[in-house]
C-alpha cells in the first residue's frame, strides 16, 4: 500500500504559525489581566460580577478556541471548524475592546458644594482682590514685592524653635526693621482680605491665576518676627495688632477656595499667626480691646467639619470639567498629518485613545473617592483617608492594564496626599481652640 509522503512546512510557514501562536498567547494573557484587574481595582465599573464573569468568559472563548486548535492540530483541520473558530476569535476581540471603550451614560456626582459655587455678589471682586500679587494677572504688583534674603525658623510650637525665633530676631533685628516698612502695602493687603465679605475663586483651568505663594509668605513670616521684636521690647498690643490682620486674612481665604493651593497657603498662614500670637502672650497680658478682637478672630468656624470635608473636594468642579472635556478627537491633535485630518496615524491614536480612557468612568471613581475621603476628613478620621489613598493610588492593581488604564494614571498622578492636608486642617483648629482657650 503506498503512502502520501509527510511535506514538512517551509521554515518561513513554520515562523508564521509560530508568531501567529504567539501572538494569540500574547493576546489570552493580556484580556486575562485586563479582568483581573477590573476584579481587583477597589473601584471598578458598574458591571455586576456575575455579568462580568459572563463577559470574561466572552473575551476569552474565542482566543482560547483557536489558540487550542493551533497547539492540537495541524493546518489539515476541516475548513468548517477553522471558520467557526476564527468567527469566535474575531467576536471575542470585537466584544473585548468595545468593552474597553464603553463608558458610564451618566454621571453620580454633579451637586457642587454651596461654598464652591462663588455666586455671591461679591465674588469677582474678592478673586481679583486676591491676585493682587499674582503672576500672569493685568496690573499685578509681584514686581513691587522687595527680595528678602533672611530664611526664618519653623513655625511650630516647642522649646527648641522658640530659642530658634528668640536667637534670629537678635540676630536680624537691624535687617528685619529696614525691610518692614518696605512690606507696608503687603500688610495693607492683609487688612482688605482679612475684612473682604466674601473671597471667590475662579480657579477653572489648569493655567488659571492663583495667590502667589511667596508674596503671602514673605508678609507673613515678616509680620511674625515683627511682632515678637515688638514683644521682646514690652509691646505686646503692638505685636497682636500687628499679627491680627494676617490671622483673619488666613481664615478669610480659605473657605470659598477651589483649589487647594489658596487653601494650604491659608492654613500654613493660620498656623502661623497662631503660634506667634501664642508666643506674644507668653510674654505677658494684652489690653481687654485686643484681647476681645483676638477673641473675635479665634472664634470657631460654624462650618469646621464641612471645611475639612471641602479641602477633598474643592478641585473636583475644574477636574472633573478638565476630565470630561478630553476626547478622542482633542487628545490626539498632535498626531494629524499636515493637510490631511484623517490621517492613518490619527485614526489609529483615537482608537487607542477610546480604549484607554473613558472619562465619564474617570470622573465618576474620582467622586466615588472624593465622598468616601471627604466624610473621613470631617470626621479627623485620618486612619481611613490613608487606606482610601492606598486603595486609590497606590493599590497593584492601578498599574495593571485594563479598562480606563489612562483615567487611572491621570488620577493617580492629579490625586495629592490628602491625609497630611487634613492633619494639618486640624492641627490648625486645635491650635486656634488652644489659643482662644488661653484667652
Amino acid at each position: 500500500m503506498s503512502s502520501t509522503p509527510l511535506v514538512r512546512p517551509t521554515l518561513r510557514r513554520r515562523l508564521g504559525r509560530a508568531s501567529l501562536t504567539l501572538i494569540l498567547i500574547v493576546w489570552t494573557l493580556l484580556v486575562g489581566v485586563c479582568c483581573t484587574q477590573s476584579l481587583l481595582y477597589p473601584l471598578s465599573s458598574n458591571t455586576s460580577p456575575a455579568g462580568f464573569v459572563f463577559l470574561t468568559a466572552v473575551f476569552l472563548a474565542g482566543p482560547l478556541w483557536v489558540l487550542t486548535r493551533r497547539l492540537r492540530f495541524s493546518a489539515t483541520s476541516p475548513a468548517p471548524c477553522c471558520l467557526s473558530a476564527s468567527f469566535a476569535l474575531a467576536a471575542s476581540v470585537a466584544v473585548f475592546l468595545a468593552w474597553m471603550a464603553s463608558d458610564d451614560e451618566t454621571l453620580r456626582h454633579t451637586t457642587i458644594p454651596p461654598a464652591l459655587r462663588n455666586d455671591h455678589p461679591a465674588a469677582n471682586s474678592g478673586y481679583e482682590l486676591t491676585l493682587r500679587y499674582s503672576i500672569n494677572v493685568p496690573g499685578s504688583l509681584l514686581s513691587t514685592v522687595p527680595e528678602s534674603k533672611l530664611v526664618f525658623p519653623s513655625a511650630e510650637l516647642g522649646a527648641e524653635n522658640d530659642a530658634k525665633w528668640t536667637d534670629f530676631i537678635v540676630k536680624n533685628s537691624t535687617e528685619l526693621d529696614t525691610l518692614w516698612p518696605k512690606l507696608a502695602p503687603l500688610h495693607s493687603w492683609m487688612g482688605e482680605l482679612a475684612t473682604a465679605p466674601y473671597l471667590g475663586d475662579h480657579t477653572d483651568h489648569t493655567d488659571s491665576p492663583i495667590l502667589h505663594f511667596r508674596s503671602m509668605r514673605l508678609i507673613s513670616q515678616a509680620s511674625c518676627a515683627r511682632a515678637l521684636l515688638l514683644a521682646a521690647e514690652g509691646r505686646r498690643d503692638e505685636a497682636v495688632e500687628t499679627v491680627l490682620p494676617l490671622l483673619a486674612a488666613s481664615r478669610n481665604i480659605q473657605p470659598h477656595s477651589n483649589n487647594l493651593v489658596r487653601r494650604m497657603i491659608g492654613l500654613v498662614m493660620q498656623r502661623l499667626a497662631q503660634n506667634t500670637l501664642t508666643r506674644v502672650l507668653a510674654t505677658g497680658g494684652i489690653s481687654p480691646a485686643n484681647r476681645d478682637r483676638l477673641s473675635a478672630a479665634l472664634a470657631p468656624a460654624p462650618d469646621a467639619a464641612e471645611q475639612a470635608s471641602l479641602l477633598i473636594w474643592c478641585e473636583y468642579p475644574a477636574l472633573s470639567n478638565l476630565l470630561l472635556s478630553i476626547d478622542a478627537e482633542n487628545a490626539t491633535t498632535i498626531f494629524s498629518l499636515p493637510g490631511s485630518e484623517n490621517s492613518l496615524l490619527r485614526g489609529l491614536a483615537r482608537f487607542a485613545f477610546s480604549v484607554s480612557m473613558n472619562p465619564q468612568l474617570t470622573v465618576n471613581q474620582y467622586g466615588d473617592y472624593l465622598v468616601r475621603s471627604g466624610d473621613a476628613a470631617s470626621r479627623r478620621d485620618l486612619a481611613t483617608l490613608k487606606t482610601n489613598a492606598n486603595e486609590f493610588i497606590e493599590h497593584l492593581a492601578v498599574k495593571f492594564p485594563g479598562k480606563n488604564y489612562g483615567g487611572r494614571m491621570i488620577l493617580a498622578m492629579a490625586t495629592p496626599a490628602y491625609a497630611k492636608v487634613v492633619e494639618n486642617y486640624w492641627k490648625a483648629e486645635d491650635e486656634r481652640a488652644a489659643l482662644l482657650k488661653r484667652l
